[in-house]
């Protein structure tokens, strides 16, 4: 399944970019990275949706279903045109839509959690929606697209759909189907909703702060990339032991 939908994408973008080998060489490359990147940018987007749908207990057509309607979602969107304006004031509620999602998930993903410990009880199939449900953040992400696209390029908007559609059916599908490999409880949901939520929260806290930080001057400093990646690897290697001492004594006991 996996590979079908793979080879489902790699089909869409040689359709779609071949229409346009008479573009010069140096704007192409400009395009393909311009895309490259808006993609990228979204695919965070389907691989949120994807672990959702991929803890839950779902069948596999009831995600393609939800990888469906997410593509159908994108071509739609590409072809709105909203009024001047309408973009700035709707995200000027970015920051309430996200704390609304992360206490929801938070709330959300002890209750699943809870019900799974204290009773056997899953509720994963409903719980679920706070990660995958199309968010006014998700369709936000998907408009924006969209519309830089069509902005920043030549592609036709039903093409620029059918991308950013497809780059969310493959991210959710394939992220999805590779979860549902790993043996996993509704706990591993609630987890992960937990997880989310508060990666919400701290966007809250770090993103005003990170923006108000743009308009200061900083003093120059020097980076020394060899610490840097030593202090890294050693990180990583206390990690990587303190999981294993972890998964050892979860093993003993």
């Amino acid at each position: 399944m996996d590979k079908i939908a793979v080879t489902f994408t790699i089909d869409i973008m040689r359709m779609i970019l071949g229409n346009h080998k008479s573009i010069t060489s140096d704007t192409m490359d400009l395009n393909n990275l311009i895309i490259f990147g808006i993609l990228t940018s979204t695919l965070v987007f389907a691989v949120k949706t994807g672990i959702g749908c991929g803890f839950a207990s779902l069948q596999r057509k009831e995600i393609l279903c939800i990888g469906a309607v997410y593509f159908a979602i994108s071509v739609i969107l590409s072809w709105v045109t909203l009024p001047p304006g309408f973009s700035e004031q709707v995200l000027s509620y970015g920051v309430l839509v996200m704390a609304i999602l992360a206490i929801g998930m938070i709330v959300g993903g002890f209750y699943t959690v809870r019900q799974w410990v204290s009773k056997s009880c899953d509720i994963s199939r409903k719980s679920f929606l706070w990660l995958s449900f199309p968010c006014p953040i998700c369709l936000a992400a998907i408009f924006l697209a969209c519309t830089s696209l069509a902005t920043l390029t030549d592609i036709s908007h039903w093409k620029i759909g059918v991308m950013v559609g497809a780059t969310f059916f493959v991210g959710i599908c394939g992220v999805s189907f590779g979860l549902q490999r790993f043996r996993k409880t509704p706990a591993s949901l609630g987890n992960a909703m937990i997880f989310v939520g508060l990666f919400y929260l701290l966007s809250i806290i770090l993103i005003p702060a990170y923006l108000q930080a743009k308009t200061v001057e900083s003093p120059e400093f020097l980076i020394n990339v060899k610490e840097m990646a030593m202090t890294f690897v050693a990180m990583s290697i206390l990690v990587i032991i303190g999981f294993i001492k972890y998964k050892n004594r979860r093993h003993i006991t």
